[in-house]
C-alpha cells in the first residue's frame, strides 16, 4: 500500500486598488474638509491607508477613514489636493482636485 503526502501552495495575486470615489472638498477660511468613498475594487487586499498630498505636504490617513480636515492653511489660496488608496500590495491611482480656501475669515 502506498501513501502520498500532497501539499498545495496557493498564491494570491493582488493588484492595485482602484481610485477613491466621489472625492469632495469643502473649504473654509483656513481649512479644507475632505470626504470620499472607498475604492470600488480593493485589488484583493484590504486598504490599509490613504496617501494625501497637498502643497509640499504628504500625509497618511488610516484606511478605515473616509474623511479628513486639512488645517492651518492660508486664506484665499488655491491648493492642489491628491488622494490615493494603498494596500500592502500596491498604490492605487490618485484622484486630484483644486480647491481655494475662502477669502475672508469670520471671527
Amino acid at each position: 500500500m502506498c501513501f502520498f503526502n500532497v501539499s498545495f501552495v496557493v498564491f494570491v495575486i493582488s493588484e492595485a486598488p482602484s481610485e477613491v470615489v466621489n472625492l469632495q472638498a469643502t473649504p473654509s477660511c483656513k481649512s479644507i474638509a475632505l470626504k470620499w468613498e472607498r475604492p470600488i475594487k480593493d485589488g484583493g487586499m484590504p486598504i490599509n491607508k490613504y496617501v494625501l498630498t497637498y502643497s509640499s505636504m504628504t500625509m497618511n490617513i488610516d484606511g478605515v477613514k473616509t474623511s479628513h480636515i486639512i488645517r492651518d492653511l492660508e486664506h484665499n489660496t488655491e491648493y492642489s489636493i491628491s488622494l490615493r488608496a494603498t494596500s500592502k500590495a500596491e498604490w492605487g491611482p490618485p484622484v486630484s482636485l483644486n480647491v481655494k480656501t475662502q477669502e475672508y475669515c469670520e471671527f
